[in-house]
Order: structure tokens, then C-alpha cells, then sequence
């Protein structure tokens, strides 16, 4: 794993001291420089770059929670605490959780508006276009931007959309706004992001690319049901050999930089400042940890000979069930150094997206909310399939694409984003959420708006009540 140290600089006006990983960011300190006297060069706008994927780090630490938790994929591991409200179904406004969640997800896009706000300081526009890295920058900036309102509006519901940088006295930048208009910015974010960055092969491991932005549209339009806007994006992605398939299927996680990782956000082993925590809450020692375990439902669904499922889940010795039987805990992020006993410093990169979701995407596009038999379609389903050493399938359905992303992505943070994108949430945790409580937990009524987390209480009192509540919880 090519990695070093950095500490690069603290911009005036950022949420959060800069300090990040990998050689793109390999800068040496600037430490007390003005908003006034930065932003002026193409390398301090490098520098401003590089602090949007710091920013990132933070973002998707506790992401497990609000997305493979509040599924029938897994739970924590006692079922107790602020942690257990994910797999209750019940979730309190003053989450902390849920606060630094949306605290970071704004921080990351405050940083990408902070970049594109001033990139016209260094750089010069040419036919519409910034000349130099100027481009390139605007990708990535606009790419991250798109992202995370992706994952807002997709969580939250209404929220607010950031398209600059605001100030605290520009109060309506605050308010919440329909969720159609979010996706308008996301895809023109987008857009504009395939056309400005680079492929793979031409930029630094690590960054934002031409590929990663079209297969991240594609999802976009797969959750809008615009089928026939994803397929050409997912084929152009396909067809440009810059992504294949690991042959097997553990090194995804553990052989770094593969050409199968399309976007990753990175860690460094050993070093609390840069390292990551996930691994830590994954992995019960001393008392501590054993969150985002294997439910039983995913245990029994795996189909026979799954190659995936040893690497997905892996037995916790230590532990067992209420009933004696073993728990499982993930096996794709446990710790990238297995003689490591200090997982609190683990240095996995967090794989954000990757090849296999384009081809199952495509089949997903063909079958438009239906199914098929297309050729194409199911060559590279069952792509997919051959690696996890499964029988190919004669046929796509909603049911197949569904099962076999929840089999090829489980722990990955896809699995409430898929139910919702297939209209199937409700009805899955409707039958499943029974099987993780007791009379003295009562399973949640689950009406349509259920699969949203409350807007953080803390978040609604600093905007003097701008920001409305969602449906269900209560301020």
C-alpha cells in the first residue's frame, strides 16, 4: 500500500483542521494563511482540492449506521445504546450519530463550493471551460458536491441545497427545498464533472474520475427510473478498459488501488490522525465495538458455495448470539494489517464505488423495472455470478438484481439506498425488523417516509426553526 503522511495547511474559513493521506497530498505545512491571501494560485487551489477529500474521511466513518443498520443486513451487536435506534427503527432527533453525519456530509460541500468559488483566481475559462488543472479541479470538487447530496437527499429527504458558499447571516441558504431540485443540481454536477475529469489511468489513485462520475449519474437516473439515460453511461464505462474484475473477490478489500476500485477514500495503517475507526466499531474487543454484525437473515440467505460469504461475514470467537449461535462480524474492513492487535488505527480504504456496481447497474437498466433476457445484460450479471462461483442466470428479475446486490455489496453501505431505489424498504423491514426485538422492544410503525432519518434536532434549533422536521419525529 503506497501511502504517506500529511499535514498539509489549515485554510481560514474550513470546518475542520486539514490533515489527509496519500501521495496527492503529499504538501508541506501552511499553517495561518488568510482567506484573502489564499485561493489567489493554481497551487493553493491544489491545496484546496485535496482538502475536499480530508473532508471525506470523516464523512463515511459511522455510515454503516444509517444505512446497512437500518436494514435486514445487520445490527449491533448487543442491540443497546444510541447505536441500537439504527436496527430499532427508532431514532431520536438528538442522534449524535445522525448530527455528525449531516455536520460532516455540509463540511465536505462547503469545502467543494469553497474550491469552485474561487477557482476563477487561477485560472482562466476558455471556450466555457477552465484551462490547465483548472478543469480537472472543478471535476472533482463538483463531483463530491454531487455525492454528498446524493446521499442527503436520499437520507433526509427535503434538505438544504448548497450550491455556494454561504454565511451564517444567509438564512435562506438554509431552508429545505424539494427533493426534484436536488437531483437537478446532482445531475448537473455531474454532467459537467464526465466532461472535466480525467479517466482513471490518467490521474493519482485516490482522486475523482471521468468513470466514477458517469457511473455515479447512472445511479442518479436509476433512482429517478430514467433507465434509458443510465445505459449509454454505464456502457461507455464498460467499454473503456480502464475497470475489471478482481478474480477474487476478497482482494477488492485488501489489495489497495485494484482496478476494480473506482473511487475509494483513503486511510493510512498505524497513525490515529489518518487512520480509520470503522474497523474498530466492526470488531468487539474489551468490551468495546461489535456493531454492524451479520443479522441472521443475512446469514441464511446466502446461496450454496457463495464465495462471498466467508469474506463478508466472519465468526466472532468471543461472542455468540442470545441462542448460542455464533455472531459474525464483517470480514471486508476488519483490518488491513491481520497482525495488527490495535484496530483502532486501521488504514482500509473505504471503497466508495466500485466495478461490479456498473455491471450489475447495467443489468438493472436493461431490465427498466421489469425484467429481461438481454444478452448483454446478463453476460455481465453473471459476471459477477462466475466470480462468487454461482450458477448464471437464464433470466434478470427485480428479485435476482436485488438479492444479488445485497450478496455482492452487503457492509458496503448499498443496502437501504438499493431497497429504496427498488420500492422495497418498507416491505422488507416490515417482515424483518420483528426478528430483532423483544416484548420490551415493540416493533416501529413503518408509514411511507419511515426509511428517513430526522433532521438532527441541534441542527433545527441553530437555524431558529428554518429547518422543519421530518414527518414522525417529533422536535
Amino acid at each position: 500500500m503506497n501511502k504517506s503522511l500529511i499535514k498539509y495547511m489549515l485554510i481560514a474559513g474550513l470546518a475542520m483542521p486539514l490533515t489527509s493521506c496519500s501521495d496527492f497530498l503529499n504538501e508541506q505545512p501552511h499553517d495561518q494563511i488568510s482567506a484573502a491571501a489564499f485561493y489567489q494560485s493554481p497551487k493553493e487551489i491544489q491545496l484546496a482540492t485535496n482538502a475536499i477529500y480530508d473532508a471525506l474521511q470523516a464523512q463515511v466513518q459511522t455510515e454503516f449506521a444509517i444505512t446497512e443498520m437500518r436494514t435486514d443486513n445487520s445490527k449491533a451487536r448487543n442491540g443497546e445504546g444510541s447505536w441500537a435506534e439504527f436496527q430499532r427503527l427508532i431514532i431520536n432527533p438528538n442522534n449524535n450519530i445522525v448530527a455528525q453525519y449531516w455536520k460532516n456530509s455540509y463540511a465536505a460541500i462547503f469545502r467543494a463550493n469553497t474550491v469552485l468559488a474561487n477557482l476563477g483566481n487561477a485560472y482562466q475559462l476558455e471556450n466555457g471551460k477552465y484551462n490547465g488543472t483548472g478543469a480537472q479541479y472543478e471535476g472533482e470538487a463538483l463531483f463530491v458536491r454531487a455525492l454528498m447530496h446524493f446521499k442527503l437527499v436520499r437520507l433526509f429527504g427535503q434538505v438544504p441545497m448548497s450550491s455556494d458558499v454561504a454565511t451564517a447571516g444567509q438564512t435562506e441558504k438554509f431552508k429545505q427545498v424539494n427533493p426534484q431540485d436536488v437531483y437537478a443540481m446532482i445531475i448537473s454536477d455531474l454532467e459537467k464533472a464526465v466532461e472535466d475529469l480525467p479517466v482513471q489511468s490518467a490521474t493519482q489513485y485516490g482522486r475523482a474520475t471521468k468513470g466514477a462520475a458517469q457511473a455515479l449519474l447512472a445511479k442518479v437516473y436509476l433512482t429517478q427510473k430514467e433507465y434509458t439515460k443510465a445505459l449509454p453511461l454505464l456502457k461507455s464505462v464498460i467499454d473503456s478498459g480502464e475497470y475489471k474484475l478482481q478474480s477474487d473477490f476478497h482482494d477488492i478489500f485488501y489489495n489497495e488501488g485494484n482496478d476494480e476500485v473506482m473511487f475509494a477514500i483513503q486511510y493510512i495503517e498505524g497513525n490515529k490522525a489518518e487512520s480509520q475507526q470503522f474497523s474498530d466499531y466492526f470488531h468487539y474487543a474489551n468490551g468495546a465495538g461489535g456493531l454492524n454484525y451479520a443479522t441472521k437473515d443475512l446469514q441464511a440467505s446466502w446461496e450454496v458455495n457463495d464465495k462471498r460469504k466467508d469474506v463478508t461475514q466472519v465468526e466472532d470467537p468471543k461472542n455468540v448470539e442470545n441462542d448460542q449461535s455464533p455472531c459474525y462480524q464483517p470480514g471486508k474492513y476488519l483490518n488491513i494489517d491481520p497482525t495488527s492487535n490495535d484496530v483502532k488505527t486501521s488504514g482500509n480504504d473505504w471503497i466508495e464505488m466500485r466495478y461490479a456496481d456498473v455491471l450489475l447497474m447495467y443489468a438493472e437498466a436493461q431490465a427498466a423495472g421489469s425484467a429481461t433476457t438481454d444478452g448483454e445484460a446478463l453476460k455481465y450479471f453473471n459476471e459477477v455470478r462466475d466470480r462468487a462461483g454461482l450458477p448464471a442466470a437464464t433470466e434478470i428479475t427485480q428479485a435476482s438484481l436485488l438479492n444479488e446486490r445485497r450478496h455482492e455489496f452487503a457492509m458496503e453501505d448499498q443496502r437501504l439506498f438499493d431497497l429504496q431505489r427498488f420500492g422495497k424498504w418498507t416491505e422488507v423491514m416490515e417482515k424483518f425488523q420483528g426478528s430483532l426485538m423483544t416484548p420490551a422492544q415493540p416493533k416501529a410503525d413503518l408509514p411511507e417516509g419511515s426509511d428517513l432519518l430526522p433532521i438532527p434536532q441541534r441542527e433545527i434549533n441553530t437555524t431558529n426553526g428554518i429547518l422543519v422536521q421530518n414527518p414522525g419525529y417529533r422536535s
